[in-house]
């Protein structure tokens, strides 16, 4: 799902669907940390070409480098998406690169491993407007939006 192809057909659903409407949602397109770099700027390409709003910088992981869980265990596990702190590096990173690639073409979210309010201002440094939470918020409850309202302050705009 993460190509072109899929994107426009997705979007001209949606728009078809939106058309009738008198105000119209934006739309914001989550990608896959399992993207290289190029792969993630050719979403970034197809998303501006496509004017959709916004990236959403990333979903979950099929990635297991550098789990301390077994491999035995993981395989029994599953292959599911994977969230949380193992996503941090590999995201921001990405972030990163769409953002000197599209700079303000595209409204940039922030999103995974978000643990604290110094992970939230790493990501803002790396270009994102907003940022999202999930698992860190499971992890550290209600504490984290105070954490992250305080650090992120210098920015002078709320990030969430």
């Amino acid at each position: 799902m993460q190509n072109e192809n899929f994107l426009k057909e997705l979007v001209n659903v949606y728009r078809a669907i939106e058309k009738n409407k008198q105000k119209t949602k934006p739309i914001f397109v989550k990608i896959a940390p399992d993207l290289n770099e190029d792969q993630a700027i050719e979403m970034a390409d197809a998303a501006i070409r496509l004017n959709i709003d916004g990236l959403v910088v990333s979903n979950t992981t099929l990635d297991r480098t550098g789990l301390k869980t077994p491999v035995q265990k993981l395989e029994k596990i599953g292959s599911g998406g994977l969230s949380g702190k193992p996503l941090f590096q590999r995201s921001t990173h990405l972030l990163r690169e769409i953002k000197k690639y599209a700079g303000e073409r595209l409204i940039l979210i922030g999103c995974g491993g978000i643990f604290s309010g110094n992970d939230a201002c790493s990501k803002l440094d790396a270009g994102a407007d907003l940022v999202q939470i999930y698992t860190g918020f499971v992890f550290q409850g209600p504490a984290l939006l105070n954490d992250i309202l305080k650090k992120t302050s210098r920015y002078g705009k709320s990030t969430i």
